[in-house]
């Protein structure tokens, strides 16, 4: 499904901070939309298209606020993956359609995307450099990308991690109650226009109030949606949470 394996990206570089920052604009207490159209990154797995939060069919990446171990050491796996994906889609535009087939069994409650750049997925693209885990029924070729990001020892399979899912239901790793690794609950909400919005550190606004005292915060995407919490700018659409 893909040539030789890549290099994992280094995701976390400031020139990609800059850019988002440089982007923002509008009032910072009522983040503008993007176009109805654009790809939005919301984390590792999961993205903002055609004005509606959709997961990217077959995978699942560690959460925002998640952290792994590479060398022993604590680091923020879930912020990397989510500035792997940003960085992917701000250098080359993705092409998205809704999953069909046998890929609706990953939709969970957003519903599920498939989305290209070039030929290649951005779910094998995200995991063939260990940003995200194939969901189990994911087509051959995530699983294989799987396999292949596990030997070369690439992103999340450098050490230490708990999966996404053991992750959301309250497992942690023992060195996360040892150290502050990475940006805990890094989600912000912004209350106005009689709900939440919720900011993420892909958002070109977020840099502005992150370090804002007062603002209520989550760990994950999927925490705050259960919150009814939603994205600025977001359409009427499935109800609050995820399957995932």
């Amino acid at each position: 499904m893909r040539g030789p394996s890549r290099p994992a990206l280094s995701v976390l570089a400031p020139a990609l901070a800059l850019a988002l920052a440089l982007a923002a604009c509008g009032d910072p207490g009522a983040p503008a939309p993007p176009p109805p159209a654009s790809l939005r990154v919301v984390d590792g797995d999961t993205v903002v298209w055609d004005g509606a939060v959709r997961d990217l069919a077959g995978i699942d990446a560690p959460e925002l606020g998640q952290s792994c171990e590479a060398g022993g050491r604590p680091y923020p796996c879930g912020l990397d993956a989510a500035f792997a994906l940003a960085k992917r889609v701000a250098l080359e535009p993705a092409a998205c359609e809704p999953a069909r087939g046998a890929d609706e069994a990953d939709a969970g409650a957003l519903g599920a995307v498939v989305c290209h750049v070039g030929a290649t997925s951005l779910a094998d693209l995200q995991v063939s450099d260990g940003y995200a885990f194939a969901l189990p029924g994911a087509p051959q070729g995530l699983r294989v990308s799987e396999a292949e990001a596990e030997r070369a020892h690439l992103g999340v399979w450098r050490g230490a991690h708990v999966s996404p899912g053991a992750w959301r239901a309250g497992t942690r790793l023992p060195s996360d109650a040892k150290s502050g690794a990475g940006a805990p609950c890094p989600v912000i909400g912004v209350p106005g226009g009689g709900g939440v919005a919720y900011l993420v550190p892909t958002d070109a606004a977020y840099g502005r109030r992150a370090n804002e005292q007062g603002l209520p915060r989550a760990c994950s995407d999927e925490e705050a949606r259960a919150r009814g919490w939603r994205r600025p700018g977001e359409r009427a659409g499935p109800g609050p949470g995820s399957a995932r």
